[in-house]
């Protein structure tokens, strides 16, 4: 027999949240599909790339290996710098990442009005110069949320557009996306249009126990797949948490043009 803890939804929270009886049954129900899936994507994948209105997505392990094949794919040529809120998980819990696996220069910006990062703080610290004594920006990383504060869609939009303007990316730690989302900042479809790479993170408040997702286009998640396998980011029994994961997506969190069906 089955015993299950009180319901407890941590939204903070790293793996917390309580799984539901549906959850679990999901799980149980997991068939031995291509773990592997060389060939395309799992039905997680294509669900997600479906809720974002992106091409592509890919199942990692953790946020941390989302965000740091991410920067690595986007990296391809020194001397390359990532420009990014000084207070941001990248930068403070995750091993130095961006220095060991991609060889770029982190540019911290503590945001001018203590929340978050503006366009205007960007073009201060931007470094588009091809003077070779400096270390150009290549990607602008943005984080939403931020320590519990959402991002405003309207800013996003300013800095993404100047970004595409100067042909530098943005990559975003959607980690708890899903949150700012849930508030009413904007649909998932809106924020992601405007990243050319976001993870997001299935343990922040969904109950997932393990998972983040990176999505975007696919020239960009088909190097990034190859990324993975070389970090050891592929393992045979990820069925059972992406049916876990599939499950609470498929029970929305918000409502109107984002609402999805389970996936299959």
């Amino acid at each position: 027999m089955l015993l299950l803890r009180t319901l407890f939804n941590d939204l903070p929270g790293d793996g917390g949240t309580t799984a539901t009886p549906a959850m679990l049954q999901a799980v149980i129900n997991a068939h031995l599909d291509d773990s592997w899936n060389e060939g395309g994507m799992t039905s997680l994948e294509l669900h997600v790339a479906q809720l974002t209105g992106r091409a592509c997505s890919l199942l990692v392990v953790s946020g941390t290996m989302g965000n740091q094949l991410a920067f690595r794919t986007h990296l391809t040529q020194p001397p390359m710098a990532v420009l990014l809120d000084s207070r941001s998980h990248t930068l403070e819990n995750e091993a130095g990442g961006i220095a060991t696996l991609s060889g770029a220069l982190v540019q911290p910006v503590m945001p001018s009005n203590g929340v978050y990062l503006t366009l205007e703080d960007i073009k201060k610290h931007i470094i588009l110069t091809e003077d070779q004594c400096s270390c150009p920006t290549r990607v602008i990383h943005l984080e939403n949320t931020l320590s519990g504060t959402i991002m405003p869609l309207e800013e996003t939009r300013r800095i993404s557009e100047f970004a595409r303007t100067k042909g530098v990316k943005v990559h975003c730690d959607g980690a708890r996306l899903w949150d700012a989302v849930a508030a009413g900042a904007g649909s998932l479809t809106d924020f992601c249009a405007l990243y050319d790479s976001v993870t997001l993170c299935f343990t922040k408040g969904l109950g997932a126990s393990v998972g983040s997702i990176l999505v975007g286009e696919k020239e960009f998640i088909k190097r990034a797949k190859w990324l993975r396998k070389s970090i050891g980011g592929v393992y045979a029994p990820t069925r059972y948490y992406r049916r876990r994961s599939a499950s609470r997506l498929g029970r929305s969190l918000w409502s109107g043009s984002d609402r999805r069906a389970e996936p299959a």
